[in-house]
C-alpha cells in the first residue's frame, strides 16, 4: 500500500470583523483573539478524538504570527508565542511543530491597515521579526500572510537560512485592493524554487535552495461560484464542498497540506455572509479530517500524518533519492 502523507497546519490570525458584509475587508486591523482562544482547544480535542477512533497519530503544525502588527497592538512581536505558550508546549509534546507566520501589514494615515509593498520595509520586517522568532526556536518553515511572494522576498528568506516556505496557493492569482499574489503557475506539490522565478522548479544544485511546500489546492464549487475554483484544503469548509474532488486528488498525489484558521471552527463567528463556504462547525472539521483517512483507504493508500518539520525531511530525502514525494 502506497503511503499518503498529510500535514495539518493552522494559522494564528485574529478574529474576523463580523459587522462587515465583505469577507475581504480592506482594513486588516486586529480586533481580538477569541477565535484563537476557543478554536485551538476545539481543534486539539477533535484531532484527539479522530486519533482514538482510527488508531493513528495526528501531529499538528501551528504557524504563529510574529510580526510588526502584533507588536503595534500588544507591545511585543512575540506576544502570541508567550500568551499561548502552554498550548504550544502541548502541541510539541504531542509530536507537533511550531513554525513562523508573518503578515506584511502597514498602518495608514486614516488608521486603517493594508499590505506593505515596499521591498526595503518588507526586508526589514523579515529580518527583525525572524530574529525575535529565532529566540524562541529557529523556524524550519515560514508562511506569509495573504500568500505574498516575490523573487526578492524568496531571496531574503533563503538568506535567513529558513529551509522552506509554505505560502503558495497553486493555480491562484489576485491583484486587487485587498490582495496581491501570483501562484498561478506554481506546482501543486513540493519543489525547490528557481532563483530567477519563484514559481518555477529548479532541478540543479538543489542544496541551499528554498523549498516550497504549498498549501495544496483542490477544485471546489460553492453556491456563489460560477465555475469550480481552486482553494486550499481547509478542514473548516463544508464537507459537501470538500469531498467532491478529494478522491481524485488522493489518487493523483502523494501528500496533502491543509490550512485552517482556529476561528473557522467557532460557531459564534458564523453569519449569513460568510457561511456558504466556511462551516464554522467543529463537527464539519472532524468530518473532513475523517474523510481524508477514509478516502486514503478507498484509494488503497496508507494515511500517514506528519508535522511540517518531518515533512521537510521526507521531501528532501525523496529528492535526494530522485523520487517525488
Amino acid at each position: 500500500m502506497k503511503k499518503f502523507f498529510i500535514c495539518l497546519t493552522f494559522d494564528t490570525d485574529p478574529d474576523i470583523i463580523l459587522s462587515s458584509k465583505k469577507i475581504d475587508s480592506k482594513d486588516k486591523k486586529i480586533v481580538g483573539w477569541n477565535g484563537l482562544t476557543k478554536g485551538k482547544e476545539i481543534i486539539f480535542d477533535k484531532v484527539k478524538s479522530v486519533e482514538k477512533k482510527y488508531k493513528v497519530k495526528i501531529p499538528q503544525t501551528w504557524f504563529v504570527r510574529v510580526d510588526s502588527q502584533i507588536k503595534y497592538y500588544h507591545g511585543k512581536a512575540d506576544w502570541l508565542l508567550k500568551k499561548y505558550s502552554k498550548f504550544w508546549r502541548k502541541i510539541i509534546k504531542n509530536n507537533g511543530a511550531i513554525e513562523w507566520h508573518i503578515h506584511f501589514n502597514k498602518i495608514n494615515k486614516d488608521n486603517t491597515w493594508s499590505n506593505e509593498n515596499k521591498p526595503g520595509i518588507i526586508k526589514k520586517m523579515l529580518i527583525e521579526n525572524h530574529k525575535i522568532f529565532k529566540s524562541y526556536k529557529a523556524p524550519n518553515c515560514i508562511r506569509i500572510g495573504e500568500a505574498v511572494m516575490t523573487n526578492y522576498v524568496a531571496k531574503i528568506i533563503k538568506n535567513l537560512k529558513i529551509t522552506a516556505d509554505s505560502s503558495a496557493l497553486p493555480g491562484r492569482k489576485r491583484y486587487d485592493k485587498t490582495k496581491f499574489f501570483d501562484w498561478s503557475k506554481a506546482l501543486n506539490r513540493p519543489y525547490f524554487m528557481s532563483i530567477k522565478k519563484y514559481q518555477n522548479e529548479t532541478l540543479i544544485n538543489k542544496k541551499g535552495k528554498l523549498l516550497e511546500i504549498p498549501m495544496n489546492t483542490i477544485l471546489t464549487k460553492c453556491e456563489y461560484d460560477k465555475k469550480p475554483v481552486k482553494r486550499y484544503y481547509n478542514l473548516s469548509f463544508h464537507n459537501k464542498i470538500l469531498r467532491k474532488n478529494l478522491n481524485c486528488y488522493i489518487r493523483e498525489k502523494n501528500y496533502l497540506v491543509t490550512m485552517t484558521h482556529p476561528y473557522e471552527v467557532v460557531k459564534t463567528f458564523k453569519n449569513k455572509y460568510n457561511s456558504k463556504l466556511i462551516s464554522f462547525s467543529k463537527n464539519e472539521f472532524k468530518k473532513n479530517l475523517e474523510q481524508i483517512i477514509l478516502s486514503c483507504y478507498i484509494n488503497n493508500k496508507l494515511p500517514i500524518f506528519v508535522n511540517m518539520e518531518t515533512l521537510i525531511k521526507l521531501i528532501k530525502l525523496g529528492h535526494d533519492k530522485k523520487k517525488n514525494l
